[in-house]
């Protein structure tokens, strides 16, 4: 997934390969998150942990941690692409994480 995001592969079998193998369908909905969470902000936890939390929310998504960053490309076939509740339900997750005392 990182030589997608990069664009360092450009052969349309080889992006349709890759799309496949992360079960990426751009003929449905398709909507790129990305968190950036500084770690030095956020106590007792780190990048993965902060992913696997929001994986939990975002169940039908892929995710990566790229340079600092965690990337997550979700694919829905209709047309919202989070529900309401799955968008409270993440700010709530967001707004623990971000809170987390030592």
């Amino acid at each position: 997934m990182i030589k997608l995001l990069e664009g360092k592969i450009t052969d349309a079998t080889n992006i349709e390969d890759n799309c496949n193998l992360f079960r990426l369908n751009f003929t449905q909905n398709t909507a790129i998150m990305t968190f950036s969470i500084d770690e030095s902000e956020v106590t007792n936890t780190n990048l993965d942990y902060c992913r696997n939390k929001i994986e939990e929310i975002l169940e039908d998504s892929n995710s990566i941690i790229y340079n600092g960053h965690i990337v997550f490309i979700l694919t829905t076939s209709n047309q919202n692409t989070l529900k309401d509740s799955t968008t409270k339900n993440l700010k709530n997750t967001l707004r623990i994480m971000l809170c987390m005392q030592a």
